[in-house]
């Protein structure tokens, strides 16, 4: 599992991120506006919405629980120090929840409350996984990563336990985003 996350650039609109990753393949769009007015939403309502529902595309975004009500999109994306057992609470059980951590723990605490995957950044001690699965913990850990870091490591993050990927970076500064998005696809398939 890939998911892509949509931000502002200087190249191309949220819109047209979107596009070009469904174009290539992508499966899950993360929309990470922070600080967006309420009329940005609601154009991103009109232009991604129902390109990801006509392509079957989860869309989640990032730390905005009003985004995802506004946006009626799958769920959230929770960066550390958010509070994923309140974000549960109040998105439901239908909503995807998803939750960036530090420590073993967390993961422990997480799976319970039923959050539905777990991110652990570079630089995070990723031997969390081995030990969140030791007390039991069955949930899917993604990396966040960069394009160039997934198509570099992919078999050393799988190794890891890594069941899926957020790729945050370096996608939209290619002279073909299309084709990156899609040689990403390819390597996990």
């Amino acid at each position: 599992m890939i998911q892509i996350r949509l931000a502002h650039s200087g190249r191309y609109s949220i819109s047209e991120m979107g596009q070009m990753a469904v174009e290539g393949g992508c499966l899950w769009l993360v929309i990470d506006m922070p600080d967006a007015d309420p009329g940005h939403w609601r154009d991103i309502a009109e232009e991604l919405v129902p390109l990801c529902r006509d392509a079957g595309v989860m869309l989640s975004v990032a730390n905005d629980v009003s985004a995802v009500r506004e946006l009626s999109a799958h769920g959230v994306y929770l960066d550390l120090g958010s509070n994923p057992v309140k974000t549960r609470d109040d998105l439901g059980a239908e909503a995807i929840v998803g939750a960036q951590i530090a420590s073993a723990d967390s993961a422990i605490t997480l799976a319970k409350a039923d959050i539905d995957y777990l991110v652990i950044a570079p630089g995070t001690d990723t031997a969390i996984i081995a030990d969140a699965r030791r007390c039991g913990v069955e949930i899917p850990f993604v990396a966040l990563t960069d394009a160039r870091g997934l198509q570099d490591h992919y078999s050393d993050m799988l190794a890891l336990g890594f069941s899926g990927f957020y790729v945050t970076d370096g996608i939209f500064d290619t002279p073909d985003p299309v084709a990156t998005v899609a040689s990403l696809i390819a390597l996990t398939e």
